[in-house]
């Protein structure tokens, strides 16, 4: 008997929660779809970025070649003496741009600037609060 009863009682539940269930899960799928446009908003964003960036370096290569091409022509001397001034620029380069990319791509520095480091240290201070408790 009270075996049939609880059957009773978990179908009860179980058509109730079936009728509730679009009303629950509404909330969920309207925060879900504002994620999802944040998210697409970001996309966009990140390739307008890009495009931007690859636009900037188009013109900044094409001041760099009239540039040197017109130091080029200027420049007394030998050819062999112009060659050493170009090696030696060209050295510098490289140089300047692996030092901007080791400074650009560092871990910590990233960790620093978005706040992550901060964010992994509370969760770390609260996860060990809660096991000494």
């Amino acid at each position: 008997m009270k075996s049939s009863k609880n059957i009773v009682v978990w179908l009860l539940l179980y058509r109730l929660l079936i009728g509730q269930r679009q009303k629950l899960t509404r909330p969920l799928r309207i925060k879900a779809t504002f994620l999802h446009v944040k998210a697409v908003r970001a996309a966009r964003n990140s390739v307008i970025g890009l495009l931007g960036f690859c636009l900037l370096m188009l013109f900044l290569f094409t001041g760099f070649m009239a540039f040197h091409a017109g130091l080029f022509l200027v420049l007394p001397g030998t050819l062999a003496e112009r060659g050493r001034i170009f090696m030696w620029m060209g050295g510098g380069y490289v140089f300047a741009v692996m030092l901007a990319c080791a400074f650009a791509l560092s871990q910590k520095r990233w960790m620093k600037m978005t706040g992550a480091d901060k964010a992994v240290l509370r969760a770390l201070e609260t996860k060990s609060k809660g096991m000494t408790s």
